[in-house]
């Protein structure tokens, strides 16, 4: 299952199950200090009979100029 997994992903099959783009987002709250920082983002992921709801907490940190997404949380919501 793994090595069919790692297949798709290399081959960039469009596979229900590895969609991982959303059809839309939100972001819900963003807190920051001057080197760490914490995003909440509602997202959508559309399939023909229904839409499901997740939240990612995205946490990043400060790297010279950049934010770097170093750790991330997802709570599944349901589906519409």
């Amino acid at each position: 299952m793994i090595a069919q997994f790692r297949q798709d992903l290399m081959q960039a099959r469009n596979n229900q199950d590895l969609s991982i783009i959303p059809s839309s987002f939100e972001v819900q709250k963003t807190t920051y200090d001057s080197s760490q920082a914490t995003v909440q983002v509602l997202e959508r992921f559309k399939y023909p009979d229904y839409t499901e709801l997740k939240q990612y907490t995205y946490l990043l940190k400060k790297s010279d100029r950049y934010w770097i997404i170093y750790d991330y949380e997802i709570k599944n919501l349901g589906t519409q």
